[in-house]
């Protein structure tokens, strides 16, 4: 039930986010925020910190949330994408994600680290 609720919300996100001016921090943003629920974030954020550690980041501080591509397709098939920029110690990292929903019983993502 909440895939569902959360594929609604999804498709409507869109209307009901108002798109603000992309930042220059992220000048292919549409948008400041993720599209990503919070139980997504989590867990999208355990590969963020993973991936990070491996590159000697091991205290991230923050984040702020970027969408660079609006989702796009059918319901159960829709992707977008994300810039995530992690507060390290010492500089701000992006790390690009790429979300895609897989059916209407979840959505996987990928991530790399720019």
């Amino acid at each position: 039930m909440r895939r569902i609720l959360f594929a609604c919300l999804l498709a409507l996100a869109p209307a009901l986010v108002s798109a603000q001016q992309a930042p220059t921090e992220v000048p292919d943003a549409v948008q400041q925020g993720t599209m990503a629920n919070e139980q997504l974030q989590r867990d999208a954020m355990m590969g963020v910190h993973s991936a990070l550690a491996a590159r000697g980041c091991n205290a991230p501080a923050g984040l702020t949330s970027y969408v660079t591509r609006l989702p796009e397709g059918k319901a159960g098939a829709r992707a977008w994408q994300e810039v995530w920029l992690v507060n390290c110690p010492n500089r701000k990292v992006p790390v690009r994600i790429d979300f895609r929903e897989t059916g209407a019983t979840g959505v996987t993502w990928s991530l790399q680290i720019k």
